[in-house]
């Protein structure tokens, strides 16, 4: 590393620590001198570091420009593989981000952990590090798929070296402004990482209220998909996991957010197990009537049942009824938050419909 090069790298770091105005138009004027005296902008510090990712750090957009014109590498990885968007999105810059990306920065290179830029966004602090901007940017009308990623699907659900995709880190953060982006733009929600972990499995164990509060309103409304068992194994996590009852603010809020997301999480279950119950004696009713004496004299017979067989049919399925009404009473059903949405008068009408229609073959 020349003379040149060494005063460059150490004009950057002053421009890092040193927040005056005037001092650091000063600065900006000596990278420029120090540049045409042949500084390389493709050098490395110890760290595997460029000036161009001690300039993303400290967000200066003309300096970035500066570099970047210079012939420095967006895609430059330092030692630990890490490249100068990283630099820029952990210290919430959105400028310098936003130059880099102009400048065909690719969005999808890992680093050593194997997390990419996505999944750091949720590690930002939620007020200094500007998660939602940052977010924004990366899913922006600049970013485009072959430029800056390989495929959108390989750039949302993207995993770690444990498996996790951005979308879990979303939810181990409780950043549901996040999750609710990443679902939007084609997030696996039921991607399991290594351990078998689901997005749902740790927002559950680390009490993330608000993302359970936006996955409740998907999981269980999806057609055709068995979804009990997730927030089963969900429910089983929170309870290992219950906080002590602080007394201070931060201690409340860690308990009102366990208290909450196990509540929702319990009357998911509860009204499943529930309404499972009651399906069951249904059914169990059904075939039962339609297996009785008269059922099979009226099935059996040419044309329509006669008024006899009417009346008897009648009198059969009201007695079906009041024998499920009653057997659905005696079940011995948890409290639920939300009630079940399958009545008995529901069920009832299923049981005449069936009848009648079957009767009338």
């Amino acid at each position: 590393m020349n003379q040149q090069t060494k005063e460059l790298f150490s004009a950057v770091s002053q421009f890092l620590a040193d927040g005056d105005t005037e001092k650091r138009q000063e600065i900006r004027a000596e990278i420029e001198n120090l540049l045409g005296r042949g500084a390389s902008v493709r050098e490395k510090n110890h760290e595997g570091k460029t000036v161009l990712h001690l300039a993303a750090l400290q967000g200066d957009e003309e300096i970035v420009a500066r570099l970047i014109a210079a012939g420095a590498d967006v895609n430059e990885q330092d030692n630990v593989q890490r490249t100068p968007a990283f630099f820029a999105v952990s210290a919430g810059i959105c400028q310098a981000l936003e130059k880099l990306i102009k400048n065909n920065a690719r969005l999808d290179i890992p680093e050593f952990s194997g997390n990419t830029l996505l999944h750091s966004v949720s590690l930002l602090d939620e007020i200094n590090g500007r998660p939602n901007e940052i977010a924004e940017i990366l899913f922006g009308s600049e970013i485009f798929e072959g430029t800056h990623f390989q495929t959108v699907d390989s750039y949302i659900n993207c995993k770690s070296n444990d498996g996790r995709t951005p979308l879990h880190l979303a939810a181990d953060f409780n950043r549901a402004g996040l999750a609710r982006l990443l679902i939007y733009y084609g997030a696996d929600i039921d991607a399991a990482d290594n351990k078998g972990y689901k997005p749902l499995h740790l927002a559950a164990e680390n009490h993330s209220k608000d993302v359970i509060i936006l996955f409740n309103e998907i999981l269980p409304n999806r057609s055709g998909v068995d979804f009990i068992d997730d927030y089963q194994k969900a429910l089983n996590l929170i309870n290992l996991y219950t906080p002590s009852h602080g007394k201070d603010e931060i201690g409340k809020r860690r308990w009102n957010a366990y208290f909450e997301s196990k509540q929702i999480l319990e009357s998911v279950v509860t009204q499943y197990r529930n309404q499972t119950r009651e399906e069951e004696v249904i059914t169990n009713a059904q075939q039962a009537f339609l297996n009785s004496p008269p059922m099979q004299e009226a099935l059996g017979a040419a044309g329509h049942p006669t008024d006899l067989e009417e009346a008897q049919l009648s009198s059969a399925i009201e007695n079906v009824n009041m024998i499920i009404e009653d057997e659905i009473e005696q079940l011995p059903l948890i409290p639920s938050s939300s009630p079940s949405s399958t009545s008995t008068t529901t069920s009832f009408a299923l049981i005449n419909s069936s009848t009648e229609d079957r009767s009338l073959q």
